[in-house]
């Protein structure tokens, strides 16, 4: 007994331990037990909540709940919403794959929250609504492709009207005798049981078709296209413009001939065939008499559409004035003496006026001066009157008309006008700009004639225009022979600021091609025709070559527009030694026909001539004070003159 109250003693006191460790509320909670997840064994109290989940994948419908969590032994509430023309079909709680109890029914369920978490499901299904066909519909029968439908879903009606009856209109009603349309024999199931109808009418009279060609038919002045048998047809014929109606022909049936009397006819029981025959109407022509010449026409009566060919003779000295079908309202064509038109739906007149012949004074434009005449018009014996202006440098060289003798001298000519059209023509022929036949002295302008004019000429007055306008170059230096002159070397008038070469060019590290110390034309050849080994001449990689072989200098340079290039070393310094003369030619000529000599921001020129101590490199030459020995990669920029050689005998 001792032991056994000693132990009782020894319970109780971690009895009351426990509870203080675990924080029951009292002893009772304790002695009851807990189970792991804090719910009562015993359906005691208990502060656990459990999660309510709905699941995701509903759908035609929203289930929600009044709370997202509960204790165990708490009611739950479901508040379940289907969307329109859907209905509640199943709805279940479960724990994991135990399934809680749902009570209740309609749009409003509960279930006891278990001691776990709970995860609520639902399905919604469709709502059918019958379809009904009414009883006693008169003189026919309706039917449907469906029996019911869903909200939406388009129904399909068939009409069979009864013998002598047709469909004339569908009547389909739903709910409390609300209509509901119906488009082509279909309609979309509303939200209600529905009920269809329809109305037949009696058939009309018996019609027969009436095809017509060429005209109208019509009953009591209106048009129609079918009639009943026995109905009176009035026939109108329509023909085309500048025809008549011939006959009709109405047949009936498999080409039964129905008689038409004064333009109408007794419609037969069978479709009928209407067609009319048309023939053209004749129109006449007539061609009153005229003076000075005729016209006659092919044909003295036509029909529309018909084509008259008129056939016209003036007198002698006359042409064709003018010719007009009805005052011009209907078009002639043709030229000459021959014309035609189109006959129109009415009789018609055809005029004609002749005049005096007019011959044509042609003068063809010629360069280097104009011929005007006093006439571009002119009649038989009459006197024209030629003004010949040549232009600046040029006097006239020939001057003839074609079947007619000119007369006259100097700068007004005359001709008697022949019968027939005339052609002048006239050439003109160069007056030397320059007074040299040939440049041999420095300081000489050289034009685009090949003369020359000293500066011993243009020094104490100004040049023409004609003169600035035709200047080529200006002689810099002059080679003798045995004490003879031989041939000058010139320079041109314009100036270009230009690399000789590409640094990606086969010339840049070509020595070969630009070691012509004495001939700048070989070194032209060697890069321009491939003499030299060179095979990648272009513009872009051989510019200042490429602007001299091209060179066209301010002017028109007439025939001497080729044997151009940029001078070697030893040229230029030629070029420098009469510099003095150069500059004060081309002061004369004037900035607007020639550069200035020597470049104001770059006095060092270009040659062609390889520099000694670089492949890459070119000789410079200073034209402000001859010095050269300078070198320049041969893809900087810098100026470049062209020269070129004349001979002086």
């Amino acid at each position: 007994m001792k032991k056994t109250r000693r132990f009782a003693t020894l319970f109780l006191c971690a009895v009351i331990a426990a509870v203080f460790l675990t924080g029951c509320s009292n002893i009772a909670d304790f002695i009851r037990g807990n189970d792991n997840n804090g719910n009562n064994g015993n359906n005691g109290n208990n502060s656990q909540s459990y999660t309510i989940s709905i699941e995701r994948s509903i759908t035609n419908g929203i289930v929600s709940s009044n709370k997202t969590s509960a204790r165990a032994g708490e009611t739950v509430v479901l508040i379940v919403t289907p969307s329109n023309g859907y209905e509640l079909s199943t709805i279940t709680a479960a724990v994991d794959s135990n399934s809680v109890t749902v009570n209740g029914t309609g749009n409003t369920r509960t279930f006891i929250m278990p001691a776990n978490n709970v995860t609520v499901n639902a399905q919604f299904t469709q709502i059918t609504y019958s379809i009904s066909v009414a009883e006693n519909i008169a003189h026919g029968s309706v039917t449907a492709d469906k029996s019911s439908a869903a909200e939406g879903e388009t129904v399909t009606l068939t009409a069979t009207p009864a013998n002598g009856y047709q469909f004339s209109a569908w009547n389909v009603t739903a709910g409390e005798n609300e209509t509901v349309t119906v488009t082509s024999g279909t309609f979309s199931m509303p939200a209600h049981d529905v009920t269809i109808s329809a109305t037949f009418t009696e058939l009309p009279p018996a019609t027969y078709s009436i095809t017509i060609t060429g005209g109208t038919a019509t009953v009591n002045g209106s048009s129609v296209t079918s009639a009943t048998a026995g109905t009176t047809i009035t026939l109108t014929a329509a023909p085309a413009t500048g025809y008549q109606l011939s006959a009709w022909n109405v047949t009936a049936g498999e080409n039964e001939t129905v008689t038409v009397t004064n333009g109408t006819f007794t419609m037969p029981a069978q479709n009928v065939t209407v067609s009319a025959t048309f023939t053209a109407i004749d129109y006449y022509v007539s061609i009153p008499a005229t003076s000075n010449g005729t016209v006659t026409a092919n044909k003295q009566t036509a029909h529309i559409g018909d084509t008259v060919t008129l056939t016209i003779s003036a007198s002698t000295g006359y042409q064709l004035g003018s010719v007009t079908v009805n005052g011009g309202s209907v078009s002639a064509n043709g030229t000459g003496n021959t014309r035609t038109f189109t006959m129109p739906a009415s009789d018609v007149t055809v005029n004609a006026t002749f005049t005096a012949t007019d011959y044509s004074v042609s003068i063809p434009t010629t360069s280097n001066g104009t011929v005007t005449a006093n006439k571009q018009t002119a009649h038989i014996g009459d006197t024209v009157t030629l003004t010949i202006v040549p232009s600046d440098g040029y006097k006239l060289d020939s001057i003839s008309a074609t079947g007619a003798t000119i007369s006259g001298t100097g700068n007004t000519r005359t001709f008697t006008m022949p019968a027939a059209a005339v052609n002048v023509t006239a050439s003109f022929i160069t007056i030397n700009i320059g007074t040299k036949a040939k440049p041999n002295a420095v300081g000489d302008i050289v034009f685009n004639d090949g003369t020359a004019l000293p500066a011993s000429e243009y020094q104490t007055r100004n040049l023409t225009n004609r003169e600035k306008q035709n200047a080529i170059a200006v002689v810099a230096v002059v080679a003798s022979f045995n004490g003879v002159p031989d041939h000058a070397i010139t320079v041109g008038l314009k100036q270009e600021y230009l690399p000789i070469c590409s640094n990606t060019s086969q010339g840049y590290t070509n020595t070969q091609v630009f070691s012509h110390d004495g001939d700048a034309g070989q070194t032209r050849d060697d890069i321009c025709y491939g003499d030299g080994g060179i095979t990648d001449y272009t513009q872009a990689n051989y510019p200042a070559i490429y602007w001299a072989q091209n060179y066209t200098g301010f002017g028109n340079l007439g025939s001497i527009n080729n044997d151009w290039f940029i001078p070697t070393q030893q040229e230029l310094l030629y070029v420098y030694e009469g510099k003095d003369a150069i500059m004060a030619a081309i002061d004369k000529i004037g900035s607007q026909y020639a550069d200035s000599f020597i470049h104001e921001n770059h006095t060092y020129y270009h040659t062609v001539t390889q520099f000694s101590n670089s492949e890459t490199h070119i000789c410079l030459v200073n034209l402000e004070d001859g010095n050269d020995n300078y070198g320049q990669y041969k893809d900087s920029y810098g100026p470049v003159l062209v020269i070129r050689y004349f001979q002086c005998n």
